[in-house]
């Protein structure tokens, strides 16, 4: 019995021994590493992490023609300018946004990538802000289960972050926009640079008449006067461009209706701008044709913090003008409910009715042949808001257009 009893404890000590690795050279296999997750917030953009490989990665300085950029939009935009701008963010202030497509010239099989936009505005010698755009950018994603193969072109859109809501009430000095992408494939290849530089125009946000044409390429609706019953546009339609404010272009169509639309629905022609050449140097009185017989006269534009007559937390713009008969018989002028103020890109109000007494105010009377009537309109607004046009609508016909935006942005930039 002792004798197998020792010779189990033997062969138990054996086993233990062989099963042991103590002092083996083969180290443990390193795990790995979970995929990178897309950031939220890309301030300083980051190198996508990597798995360990057995060659050091190197990051390089690809050749300027590694990815080729065709920038469709580079547009700056103010949420507060009006409803198309505000649905592309809900923190207000000035942000940077860009989009087109961009191949991969790279010759390699990529598997992680971002791109980011970059938007720097120096106000002051001491006061210069940069602001980065977060997110990958890239739509659809690029993953390791939908990889950019070579010579393949992805779509992106960046939005960068704000500046501070005050600086929309300055003009920068200096601004500057640029691109960077970062890539990289499963061996050694890693690229972070900078891919294109981008003109962009501080003037755009507030507003700019612009003129031109475009060609709309998405079916559907635009913005438009409450009173403009028909507000559809087909893909293919060419339209004369009247204003740009942000991301969204008022235009006009063959039939005289008037639309705001967002810069996805439109394709800028890359033609002279259909407008005076002295258009800049609009001048109030500012006039207008109703109908064949029936002329309209705005001689002024006033905002008020309040206003007599109307009870309203909003500020008010007063517009001063007269109506006048040309023809050989009687005229009836339009009704209150006839006119709109688009005030933002996308926006309109409508007169406000004033109390009865109130001085000044425009009452719809039949002009004889030869007679002018005189009067004031009165539309509430918020910040941001600006007049672009006078619309009256009448019978479901086109509206006539009586275009602010030109005289009073002369009189805000001559101060007069």
């Amino acid at each position: 019995m002792r004798i197998t009893v020792t010779i189990l404890l033997a062969l138990t000590l054996i086993l233990t021994v062989a099963g042991c690795h103590c002092g083996s050279d083969d180290p443990e296999p390193e795990a790995t590493p979970e995929p990178v997750e897309e950031g939220e917030q890309a301030n300083t953009p980051k190198l996508i992490a990597a798995a360990t490989p057995a060659v050091t990665p190197v990051e390089v300085d690809a050749p300027k023609d590694a990815f080729q950029v065709n920038i469709e939009h580079a547009l700056l935009f103010d949420p507060r300018t009006g409803p198309i701008n505000a649905a592309h963010s809900d923190e207000v202030g000035v942000h940077l946004l860009v989009a087109g497509k961009i191949t991969n010239k790279t010759g390699r099989l990529l598997h992680r990538a971002a791109i980011y936009a970059t938007l720097i505005a120096q106000f002051s010698e001491k006061t210069e802000l940069e602001r980065h755009s977060g997110g990958m950018g890239f739509s659809p994603r690029i993953t390791s289960l939908d990889p950019w193969r070579p010579d393949t072109e992805r779509s992106f859109i960046c939005i960068t972050r704000p500046l501070d809501p005050i600086y929309f009430e300055l003009v920068p000095e200096k601004l500057m926009a640029a691109l960077t992408v970062q890539a990289r494939d499963p061996l050694e290849y890693r690229f972070r640079g900078e891919v294109a530089k981008l003109q962009v125009g501080w003037d755009t946000i507030f507003g700019t008449a612009t003129g031109g044409t475009a060609t709309v390429i998405v079916d559907g609706s635009g913005s438009g006067a409450p009173q403009q019953y028909r507000k559809t546009l087909s893909r293919g339609d060419v339209v004369k461009v009247l204003y740009q404010r942000g991301l969204a272009f008022k235009v006009i169509n063959d039939e005289g209706r008037l639309f705001w639309l967002g810069y996805k629905a439109l394709a800028l022609h890359n033609n002279e701008p259909d407008k005076p050449a002295d258009w800049a140097k609009t001048r109030f009185p500012v006039h207008g044709q109703v109908s064949d017989d029936l002329f309209v006269r705005i001689s002024r534009v006033a905002e008020f913090d309040a206003h007599e007559g109307v009870d309203t937390d909003q500020k008010i713009y007063r517009i001063e003008m007269e109506f006048t008969n040309r023809g050989d018989r009687p005229r009836r002028t339009p009704s209150r409910e006839a006119f709109a103020l688009d005030i933002a890109a996308g926006g309109y109000t409508r007169a406000l009715r004033a109390k009865p007494g109130t001085t000044g105010i425009y009452a719809p009377t039949t002009l004889k042949p030869g007679e002018t009537i005189g009067g004031a309109l009165l539309f509430e607004h918020a910040n941001g808001d600006f007049p672009f046009d006078l619309e009256i609508h009448q019978n479901g016909q086109p509206p006539a257009r009586i275009p602010l935006f030109p005289a009073l942005l002369a009189v805000q930039n001559n101060g007069t």
